[in-house]
């Protein structure tokens, strides 16, 4: 599944509008099962946004997280830091949806959105 037919499925399951800027996809990782995102620092450093939607592809269907800019600037020195492209790393594990990568190992199930 590619990032565009995701954020289509997304908006129909969901009804809500997504966008490029503030919307990152993922489908599982084909060497173990995480889905993995590289977020800007630049898009949590400024006041553009107010969260961070993380669409993944699971089986076929795909899953919301929405995950608020707060809590990346709040819980930056726990997560994986590329800093040469300034990206924050997250391997988001597809069962428990526990971030594997950084020191704060952070759950992401409470950013679950559920079914519209």
């Amino acid at each position: 599944m590619r990032k565009a037919e995701a954020l289509i499925l997304a908006e129909e399951k969901y009804g809500i509008n997504l966008n490029q800027g503030n919307t990152h996809f993922s489908s599982v990782n084909s060497a173990k099962p995480v889905w993995w995102f590289e977020i800007p620092i630049s898009k949590i450093e400024n006041n553009e946004f107010q969260v961070i939607n993380q669409v993944v592809e699971q089986s076929g269907d795909v899953l919301l997280f929405q995950v608020p800019v707060i809590f990346f600037r709040d819980n930056l020195s726990g997560l994986k830091i590329r800093s040469i492209k300034q990206m924050i790393c997250l391997e988001i594990d597809i069962y428990t949806f526990q971030n594997r990568v950084g020191s704060a190992k952070q759950y992401f199930k409470q950013f679950l959105l559920e079914k519209n």
